[in-house]
């Protein structure tokens, strides 16, 4: 007999047809440009991939694997913590540090990518998420650290990307205050990466295409875990697009479990994406978006 949470999965399968979660995903913005992200992408564009903990790229997967493994474009990964605050799944930690796991575990799927990765160790607060600090706060102790636009603007300045690819500044896809907050940070960045000041060795860039990662379905909003409110701009289909012979829900879950030590978070994105039907992406002009990470 199949397990409670298995039904739930099937059920939410059989009942979220195309259509069932294109309305629940509410109204879309169209965009300026013709253009699709893909096109973009096909084009050989450079995309780097911001976010705020080893795991977070599991959301975006569909995307980076078709970048970088279909397109072979270069792609940049840039981490702002180490994830040190989360849970650890594994029996034997080798009388290693959970950031130290984690850190590891986000190379491996960086190597698979072929991509750059920085990671750096900014405060992950402790679960459980009720104990978290505001979002203002935990943005006043990462500047009292380091200068995470500065972080930002010289991945941007190096690297040149053509798309940037971050959380929304508001929900952050699961509501976590640190994904609201990388993409407050990365907006800011994405400024200063395009400004004639500054003291950097790179000169300024300007990233041409950036795009929140929505989280815009409905069964995640009945789990209370959703969702960002943002109109979405595109979607790609998890299911019709193939990766060396694997559909890119399945690249999903591969890649989600390397994070052997967030295996309960990680079953969740395994059932996720054996549930989701696309990936929202909502294009934005950075430069007209300010996002103060120090809002309350």
């Amino acid at each position: 007999m199949k397990s409670f949470e298995e039904q739930i999965t099937r059920f939410f399968r059989h009942v979220n047809q195309p259509v069932v979660e294109r309305i629940g995903a509410g109204r879309n913005k169209p965009m300026s440009s013709d253009l699709t992200m893909e096109q973009i992408l096909a084009r050989g564009s450079r995309l780097m991939y911001i976010a705020a903990h080893p795991d977070d790229e599991t959301f975006a997967s569909p995307i980076l694997s078709f970048s970088s493994l279909i397109f072979k474009n270069p792609l940049f990964l840039l981490v702002l913590t180490r994830g040190e605050g989360g849970e650890c799944s594994l029996l034997d930690r080798s009388l290693r540090s959970l950031a130290e796991i984690r850190a590891d575990e986000m190379r491996q799927v960086a190597n698979l990518y072929g991509a750059v990765l920085r990671q750096e160790s900014f405060l992950n607060a402790s679960l459980p998420m009720a104990s978290f600090p505001m979002r203002h706060e935990i943005a006043a102790r990462w500047t009292a650290q380091g200068n995470p636009v500065r972080v930002v603007a010289e991945s941007i300045r190096s690297f040149k990307p053509d798309i940037v690819v971050t959380f929304a500044p508001i929900f952050g896809y699961t509501g976590h205050p640190e994904h609201q907050l990388a993409a407050r940070f990365a907006l800011s960045g994405i400024h200063e990466a395009a400004s004639p000041h500054g003291n950097y060795p790179w000169p300024p860039h300007r990233v041409s295409h950036t795009y929140y990662l929505l989280n815009k379905y409905w069964f995640m909003k009945i789990w209370g875990r959703g969702y960002d409110h943002f109109p979405w701009t595109e979607t790609w289909d998890l299911h019709c697009r193939s990766v060396q012979e694997k559909s890119i829900s399945d690249i999903m879950i591969e890649h989600a479990l390397i994070h052997r030590s967030q295996r309960h978070d990680m079953q969740v994105v395994k059932k996720l994406a054996v549930v989701m039907r696309n990936i929202y992406l909502y294009r934005v002009d950075p430069l007209r978006e300010e996002w103060n990470p120090f809002e309350p």
